[in-house]
């Protein structure tokens, strides 16, 4: 018993030893950004874990750069690293850094390939296969053109192309960073530019349901079909209704398919207004599996998307100004000249239209066939009865 006693304590002994080992900081040397998710800035800490106190009241600013000499595991699992920022020093979360520099960055028009222009502008889906032809490519123009412009505000206004239908036809995406004191205070609703009847025209979402004005859009490959999903952000007291929208994407037009909506007061949710208990339940019966939470791209002011996905608009200008001048006039794409709308027309000036022509149709001549054989059948039968008659008289 007592030999048994001697074993366990020797081997109680040697995990303390071993955990007293594990706590030891490790010595490092190399440098990190502060790249926090709330886009604020970073704390600096007593100790490697978000329960030790503050060392300074202000956090360090978004984006600075600090050496780390020390890391540390927190008692949560999370790494942290030691350093002096300001003549102080203390921990910071290595989980909110980068050790690459985010600055923010406009990349000068310079610096676009002529050859292939589209490789210096943000490009979601395979750039190589783009249809983009010259309308297009000019009403997009157009789109940016309208947009504030980088500076207006103290910010600079973001642009990519977005293939969500995969089919080389790719939509706008554009919003605007407001970057005053060297980080990003603000961020407008990203705006969706479908490509209508020549133009460059902003999706209303808002139209398309009573969810709140969606912030967040992704794209999903959704079985064989292409979706492109705009996501709400309602929930709590105020509004406690969220939801997504899926909508099919074909040549950077955009139909509605599906409404999704969750009430965060009673858990509850819907399928184009039928209840469903989960959201598990929703994509089992649509077929989707887990997609309903697959997003491949995200514009939910994350430093992701800002910093790595979109692009300044001057540079989306230029590379579409030397797209537009590279072009021949047969390149393929959507038609050059794509007829308007005649219902958005003005009625006293938009042209007649031709008569409609008749055509015909298989089914349609035996059904005339067929009513036209049931009427000589009548008129036989009438003749034969009115003949009896008189007969008879």
């Amino acid at each position: 018993m007592l030999r048994k006693f001697k074993r366990l304590s020797a081997l109680a002994l040697c995990l303390t030893l071993l955990m007293g080992l594990l706590a030891i900081p490790a010595s490092a040397n190399y440098d990190i950004y502060v790249n926090a998710k709330d886009g604020v800035g970073l704390n600096l800490r007593t100790g490697p874990g978000t329960e030790y106190s503050k060392v300074r009241s202000q956090p360090i600013p978004m984006y600075t750069k600090l050496s780390i000499s020390q890391t540390q595991d927190s008692a949560a699992g999370n790494p942290w690293g030691y350093t002096s920022y300001e003549g102080v020093s203390g921990w910071v979360c290595l989980v909110e850094t980068t050790t690459y520099d985010p600055t923010p960055k406009a990349p000068a028009s310079s610096s676009v390939n002529t050859a292939d222009p589209l490789s210096s502008i943000a490009y979601i889906g395979d750039r190589s296969a783009c249809k983009m032809d010259a309308a297009m490519a000019q009403a997009y123009l157009e789109a940016i053109a309208g947009q504030p412009t980088t500076g207006q505000w103290g910010g600079t206004l973001q642009a990519v192309l977005v293939d969500a239908g995969r089919d080389g036809y790719p939509l706008l995406m554009t919003t605007y960073l407001i970057t005053e004191n060297g980080m990003y205070d603000e961020c407008d609703i990203p705006i969706i530019w479908e490509y209508r009847n020549g133009h460059a025209v902003a999706h209303d979402f808002q139209a398309d349901t009573d969810l709140p004005s969606p912030i967040q859009m992704a794209t999903d490959t959704i079985a064989e079909g292409k979706v492109l999903r705009v996501d709400s952000n309602g929930g709590g007291a105020v509004d406690p209704v969220q939801g997504s929208l899926y909508y099919a994407v074909n040549k950077a037009q955009l139909t509605l398919l599906h409404t999704v909506k969750e009430y965060t007061d009673s858990r509850t949710y819907e399928l184009d207004g039928k209840g469903y208990p989960s959201l598990q339940a929703i994509s089992a019966q649509l077929g989707w599996a887990d997609s309903l939470d697959n997003a491949l791209l995200t514009t939910n002011g994350s430093t992701l998307f800002l910093d790595c996905i979109t692009c300044d608009a001057g540079t989306a200008v230029t590379a579409l100004d030397i797209y537009l001048t590279n072009l021949s006039p047969d390149d393929p794409g959507v038609e050059a000249e794509t007829p308007e709308d005649p219902a958005s027309e003005d009625p006293e000036t938009a042209p007649t239209p031709p008569p409609m022509e008749r055509t015909g149709s298989a089914g349609a001549s035996i059904a005339l066939g067929i009513i036209i054989f049931l009427l000589v059948v009548i008129v036989i039968l009438f003749v034969v009865m009115i003949t009896r008659l008189k007969k008879k008289h």
